[in-house]
Parts: C-alpha cells; structure tokens; sequence
C-alpha cells in the first residue's frame, strides 16, 4: 500500500513544477543527472535489455539514457498519476504505468531494477521498507538493481524536512544478505549514496 505522505508529496510536485526535476524534490537537474550517472556508469550495458525504473516520476532516466547511448527496453512505473501523465506526454516513446511496485506482482524478470530518489519522503518504519524495497528489486532482476538514498553522513544543518536520510553502513550490511557483489558509492555527492547488488 501506498503511503499517504509519499503520494501526495509527489502529486504536488507535479502539479506545483510541472516537468521538472524540483517535482521530484531534487535540488537542481545537475545533482539529478549525476545521480542517474552513477546509477548507469555501474552497469554493462550490452549484457541489459529490459531495465524498470522503479518511481520513475517523470521518466527523466529515458532522456539520460538516450543522451549518453544506453539502449535498453525501458519500463517506468509510479504511484503518483500526476508524475506519469507528464511521463507520458513529453517520452511519449516508453512505457510507463501507475503502478505501486511494492504491492505488485510481476509476471517475468528484467534484467535490472533501478530506482533513483523514491525512498526520500520520510515515513515511519523506513528502513525496514527500504530493505523490502532492495529485496524485491533484486528478485525480480537478471542482472542486478541500484538505487540511491540520501545519507545520514549528511549535516543537519544541510537536511530538509519531509525527507529521510539513511545510515549507508546499515543498508550496506543488509544488501550482503542477499548477495557478496555489492558496490556503495558516497564520494559523488556528500548527502547522497549508492548502492548496486549484482547476482
């Protein structure tokens, strides 16, 4: 089920931005993209061909791929219908869906689940979902999956509010419960990590 808090904090954003990366609460659309550099850069991408961008908001991920030549068969789904209409309307050529992925049930694998910001709205019993959210990707995946989060390394006086940010060593430990091939990476931005689990 969906929380209340994350949805409307997205619908908002859309409805407030338009297509924008502010809709989905990042700072600029350089920090954006550098993010989806980190995500993409970890990846061999001639072993990919069906990647599903996990809270996919406005379908950004597309664009950055097909600037920097990453092929791939893209599948964006989002809880927020606000986010996928403008998906819809400005990458007219993906697939996106309104689609709750956590309480969806997927009839064949991909080969990596990639999710860039969805975790960041702060909700009671986070982390505990945010490690259902890695297990499931990784499920459902051939390859592998990544997402990134904000980090708790991150100065106080340097947090929003509404937002969430994660102990990278905690998330690290729990992803070496599902498998050795782990790679963190927090030198990038000094409130945001990484983490990408391979199989």
């Amino acid at each position: 089920m969906v929380h209340p808090d994350v949805l409307n904090f997205f619908e908002n954003g859309a409805v407030q931005f338009g297509k924008s990366h502010r809709a989905s609460g990042w700072f600029s659309a350089f920090t954006q993209e550098l993010r989806f550099h980190v995500l993409a850069s970890s990846l061999n991408w001639e072993a990919l061909h069906h990647v599903l961008d996990v809270g996919c908001g406005q379908g950004d991920l597309v664009d950055f791929c097909k600037t920097h030549d990453y092929p791939c068969l893209y599948q964006g789904v989002d809880v927020s219908p606000s986010m996928i209409e403008i998906a819809r309307a400005t990458v007219p050529h993906a697939e996106f869906r309104v689609q709750d992925f956590m309480s969806s049930n997927f009839q064949s694998q991909v080969d990596f689940v990639v999710g860039s910001g969805l975790a960041n709205v702060d909700i009671e019993n986070a982390v505990p979902y945010v490690c259902e959210l890695i297990r499931k990707g990784f499920s459902l995946s051939r390859v592998g999956c990544g997402f990134n989060f904000l980090s708790s390394l991150t100065p106080v006086s340097d947090r929003k509010s509404q937002m969430i940010y994660y102990d990278p060593i905690e998330i690290l430990k729990f992803c070496f419960t599902l498998t050795p091939h782990v790679m963190l990476n927090h030198h990038y931005l000094p409130n945001d990590f990484t983490v990408c689990l391979f199989k």
